[in-house]
């Protein structure tokens, strides 16, 4: 019984362990996810923003 009892417990630890490096691996996915997603939105605003100095050098050079 105590056996059976310790091996239930190695089981349980092993599971506890395994679900919380999945959880490690997928937070940490996300959080480079989300990075990505920061570094695309930087992009994105750094050639909104040359787009409108172009545009208001075109307005003023015409």
């Amino acid at each position: 019984m105590i056996e059976w009892a310790l091996s239930a417990l190695a089981v349980a630890i092993a599971a506890l362990t395994l679900l919380g490096s999945l959880y490690k691996q997928a937070r940490k996915k996300s959080q480079n996810e989300y990075q990505h997603i920061l570094t695309e939105i930087s992009k994105i605003r750094e050639r909104l923003t040359a787009v409108e100095r172009d545009v208001s050098w075109l307005k003023n050079n015409r």
